[in-house]
């Protein structure tokens, strides 16, 4: 499958953590906790994204599909197969270019890979070199590695982010992911990336702009279906530092935009956009 359309359908994650941010705040002047969260887990999803566009859904990914990339004509790609592992340079230049998604870009992303997306023990690794989105620096390396299969002899993959993201007035957030992805449907039919379904399970962690740490753990799987533009099902917490959790639940199996946040025994019902 096309990851891109994974990534598309996670960002019902990152839009939650921006949620969160309202209902703390009714409350509590020290929300940016959620929002650092958010924002991390959209700039590192948006380079995997990128990534697998520019390489054709043929390097870290399996299957193609039709979708207008990101990048637009804003980027120069290079294929260095002369190394091992192989690099792949994305370079959006050194002056902002606004990209089909309506955001600014400029720098590098490179990723190096050692295998395709199905071959187990592949590890695909992307790294930054002075990028920029928005003005915002991202730094840091997202790895992702095939792990074969588990017991239920799915595919499943380790995904892990350890990153920096520095605002465009020099405040910095770290952030750290452990994921595990799971495919649990949709691997058999190699062209159709719409039956692909995905278990995403794992934890992150950070500091924020407030210097103050925050971890966010899934409770419950979040199941992915590529026909669905949300998530279908799951849970996950949020916990800043000194402060109570907050938690996200995307209901149990339907495809729609609805959702709900919990937080100091208050429940808000959410429309995801």
């Amino acid at each position: 499958m096309k990851k891109t359309h994974l990534l598309r359908n996670l960002l019902p994650f990152a839009l939650v953590s921006l949620t969160m941010v309202s209902c703390q705040k009714e409350k509590d002047n020290d929300y940016s906790s959620a929002n650092d969260n958010a924002l991390a887990e959209r700039m590192y999803s948006d380079m995997e994204s990128i990534s697998d566009q520019a390489a054709d859904g043929n390097l870290i990914s399996f299957k193609n599909g039709i979708d207008q990339t990101i990048m637009g004509t804003c980027a120069t790609i290079t294929h260095d197969t002369t190394v091992t592992p192989h690099v792949l340079t994305i370079d959006f230049g050194t002056t902002n270019c606004t990209c089909n998604d309506g955001r600014k870009r400029r720098g590098k992303i490179l990723v190096s890979y050692s295998g395709r997306y199905r071959e187990q023990g592949s590890v695909h690794t992307i790294t930054t070199d002075g990028y920029y989105v928005d003005d915002y620096k991202v730094d840091g390396t997202k790895s992702v590695t095939n792990m074969g299969r588990n017991a239920s002899n799915n595919l499943y993959y380790a995904i892990s982010v350890d990153g920096t993201v520095t605002s465009p007035d020099g405040k910095t957030a770290t952030w750290k992911s452990d994921r595990e992805r799971e495919w649990v449907a949709g691997e058999s039919t190699l062209i159709n990336w719409l039956d692909d379904e995905y278990m995403i399970s794992g934890t992150a962690s950070g500091t924020g702009a407030n210097g103050k740490n925050y971890s966010a753990s899934i409770l419950k799987p979040l199941h992915v279906e590529l026909d669905c533009r949300w998530i279908t099902s799951g849970s996950f917490e949020l916990t800043p530092e000194g402060n109570d959790p907050i938690t996200a639940d995307y209901g149990n199996g339907n495809c729609d935009n609805q959702a709900t946040v919990e937080y100091r025994g208050k429940v808000y019902n959410i429309v995801l956009r």
